[in-house]
């Protein structure tokens, strides 16, 4: 960081912390007058390995989250489509081993969508079970399966499988009831069907949210973790959005580790709006932070909205100095280098910087 540069601080902004159902992410709106701390929330380097039963290089991990963003436009785009047709649907996924969600939330957070449209997702992996790792693979296909009504095979045949899923549409029943508490205060409200009849399976979605707008993945997100993902493979930096990083630990730190991040966004290129009070200018970005160790494994990762709403002097000196970010990133591991990307969905920009930590 440039000496005695001014910038923005987030030091005794007074911070409003909204979780949202969504992949890795959360968003922190800023008080009027100040940008954000971004805090670290999300999955570190233990909680991917033990979800995928893998130890993975940061290359792998990449890969992993782009094929997973593929997944889920399609998904999603299959869901937003038949949300409107009238009935009960049925959307197949066939994939040979499985998409990645980092959590059970995540997984819940796809099923609700579909739930909420009515739509049964049955997905099939056609390249068998994995022997070793990639059990989270298994559990995200297996729980939104579940959760959905719909079926879940790793080792069924392909033509056997459409078999099988033919038969169990063939027959079913439409239930309806009234909910004791009518109230739409967007809590998940479990449904639970039971039959007396000897040797049957009952599928059906497990649950709801009491709402009136469905949660959990949108356009919007899935777009912004496809460009950054894009962002991470790209060899050098990616220079649209101007960044500054610098990255320090405490002195002695021989494991794990609490890495405070400080980043500099130029504001030259930043799409900038009116804020909810027209007095205000708002500034929306996503943050993603990566730390990785000296076999360039992933050790600690997090990525959060940060958005600030700034009034005329505030938005005078952020167009002279820029965005000033900090916070901390847990790391799992001793790390040695941290990427940070930046993405404005308001100007499809995004902006990469790689330093060492200190």
């Amino acid at each position: 960081m440039a000496t005695g540069q001014q910038t923005l601080t987030a030091v005794g902004a007074r911070e409003e912390l909204a979780i949202r159902n969504d992949l890795m992410t959360n968003e922190i709106r800023a008080a009027a007058g100040s940008t954000t701390m971004i805090t670290p929330v999300g999955q570190d380097a233990e909680s991917v390995r033990s979800r995928l039963g893998l130890d993975l290089t940061f290359d792998e991990f990449v890969g992993i989250n782009r094929q997973a963003q593929q997944d889920l436009t399609n998904l999603y785009a299959g869901i937003a489509y038949m949300r409107h047709l009238s009935g009960e649907k049925h959307l197949i996924f066939r994939t040979e081993f499985g998409t990645y969600l980092p959590s059970a939330d995540d997984d819940r957070s796809l099923a609700s969508q579909a739930a909420d449209a009515r739509v049964a997702m049955h997905v099939m992996h056609t390249g068998g079970t994995m022997i070793t790792g990639g059990g989270g693979f298994t559990q995200t296909s297996s729980r939104v399966a579940q959760m959905t009504g719909g079926q879940f095979s790793s080792t069924t045949m392909g033509p056997r499988f459409m078999d099988q899923l033919d038969r169990a549409t063939r027959f079913q029943y439409l239930l309806g009831y009234s909910p004791a508490n009518p109230a739409l205060d967007g809590k998940f409200k479990n449904i639970q069907v039971r039959v007396t009849r000897p040797g049957v399976r009952v599928f059906h979605r497990q649950g709801y949210f009491a709402r009136g707008t469905p949660i959990g993945l949108t356009p919007a997100l899935i777009t912004a973790q496809s460009r950054i993902a894009g962002a991470l493979m790209a060899p050098g930096a990616v220079p649209d959005i101007g960044l500054t990083i610098a990255a320090s630990m405490p002195k002695g730190a021989k494991g794990a580790a609490s890495v405070t991040i400080e980043i500099i966004v130029g504001p030259e290129r930043l799409h900038t709006e009116p804020a909810a009070d027209p007095a205000l200018t708002r500034v929306s970005i996503e943050v993603a932070m990566f730390a990785t160790d000296s076999r360039n494994q992933i050790v600690g990762q997090s990525w959060r909205t940060v958005t600030a709403d700034m009034p005329p002097d505030v938005l005078k000196r952020f167009r002279a100095y820029g965005l000033r970010l900090t916070g901390t990133l847990e790391a799992s591991a001793l790390p040695r280098n941290i990427k940070v990307v930046v993405y404005d969905q308001g100007a499809d920009l995004l902006g990469t910087a790689t330093t060492t930590v200190r």
